[in-house]
């Protein structure tokens, strides 16, 4: 093989082998992001229904006796969560009754409905997670609590995968890289042996083949043509038995199925067919 084409081969092998690695982790870490976006939405959704209903279930007496700064001290204990940007609690006929503003403070957003026979709704929209829960007492509904969260949180952890993803993108890569030359390195080496084993066989004198146990012959060097008078080309195409004379197949068989299981020999003659007719001993 020619020594260009050789590094031909072995740039497109270590190439394919980096472009491989890039696609299976960028499809693994997509995989793994995707899921874990979809478990992080569920959990914040879950945290602020815990945040409704135990800020609900707190502000009932100021409902019912109609307290509002009562109310409002209550929502004040959202400011420990800084990604809460809006809370406000609405009376059971919808009007405006406390609220707490992480921004804007006194704007007031119209009450969301929740669709009947169920306590919260919830929606993402525009960068945020909107939640209106219904506040029950003895059974009936009192008034709605509405929060608004924004999805910092979500985005600081998507910049976080992002740069994670890159890092370890680049580490993968770089190890591919490495192993994809030292692959080459060594696939270099036997491309030289196999180049230099094949130059002696074909300037060889002497007769080389290898032969296959499936009977036929695998590669021949032009010393078989010379001495026999048959092309590679015929040579290969029939099992090297049809060339042995009929008399030598028997200890020729048992020569192959001696090597088969592992013997080492040094001598064997047997008579070859030659393309006149005539037989000689190899």
């Amino acid at each position: 093989m020619p020594r260009n084409q050789q590094y031909s081969i072995s740039r497109k092998l270590t190439l394919m082998n980096v472009l491989v690695s890039a696609v299976a982790l960028l499809l693994a870490s997509g995989g793994f992001c995707a899921y874990d976006m979809y478990s992080f939405r569920m959990a914040l959704v879950r945290n602020v229904s815990i945040q409704a209903q135990i800020i609900g279930d707190n502000t009932v007496s100021a409902l019912v006796f109609n307290d509002p700064q009562s109310a409002e001290q209550t929502l004040s204990a959202l400011r420990a969560n800084p990604n809460l940007m809006y809370a406000q609690i609405y009376t059971r006929d919808g009007q405006p009754f406390a609220g707490y503003w992480r921004d804007r403070a006194g704007e007031t957003r119209a009450l969301p409905i929740i669709p009947a026979g169920q306590t919260q709704s919830y929606w993402f929209k525009d960068g945020h997670l909107g939640m209106a829960r219904a506040i029950i007492f003895q059974g009936k509904p009192t008034g709605t609590m509405y929060i608004r969260s924004d999805l910092g949180a979500m985005n600081d952890r998507l910049r976080s995968y992002a740069l994670i993803v890159v890092a370890v993108l680049f580490v993968s890569l770089l190890v591919a890289l490495v192993v994809g030359l030292v692959i080459n390195r060594f696939m270099g080496s036997l491309y030289s042996k196999l180049e230099t084993g094949n130059r002696f066989m074909d300037l060889s004198v002497d007769m080389f083949c290898v032969a296959g146990f499936d009977g036929f012959f695998k590669n021949l060097n032009p010393s078989f043509e010379k001495t026999l008078g048959f092309t590679t080309k015929e040579l290969m195409a029939k099992p090297y038995l049809e060339f042995i004379h009929p008399d030598d197949h028997p200890a020729t068989v048992v020569e192959k199925d001696g090597l088969k299981e592992g013997k080492v020999t040094f001598a064997f003659e047997n008579r070859y067919l030659c393309k006149d007719g005539s037989y000689k001993w190899l």
